[in-house]
């Protein structure tokens, strides 16, 4: 089986964040829209990459790995420390997105 893209990790994260526009994936980055564009943006034979710095703002907005986002290596996600957060984090991911948005301003966490 073929290693994915970073433009296919990328759209996986949106995906699972229930994110539809690269706006958003770019505030998550601290990047800017142009360069998820760029990340996005398939050009045949050309490796697309980005900057670590970017991948573990990812990685702390989205538990995605950041490895698995550069390279494509290894678990998508991060492991969770306590078993006992699945349920939780289970629960939230359910919410609607703007049920999300106030929880994260209740718990002063990044949008």
């Amino acid at each position: 089986m073929a290693k994915s893209t970073l433009p296919q990790r990328l759209q996986t994260i949106m995906d699972a964040m229930g994110w539809h526009q690269q706006t958003q994936l770019a505030k998550a980055a601290g990047a800017s829209r142009q360069n998820v564009t760029n990340w996005m943006t398939e050009i045949s034979g050309t490796k697309k990459s980005l900057e670590p710095r970017f991948a573990f703002n990812l990685q702390d907005a989205t538990r995605f790995n950041a490895r698995w986002i550069i390279y494509g290596d290894g678990p998508a996600r991060m492991e969770i420390a306590d078993p006992s957060d699945t349920g939780l984090l289970l629960a939230i991911s359910k919410l609607p997105p703007e049920r999300k948005r106030a929880l994260a301003l209740t718990l002063d966490l990044p949008l």
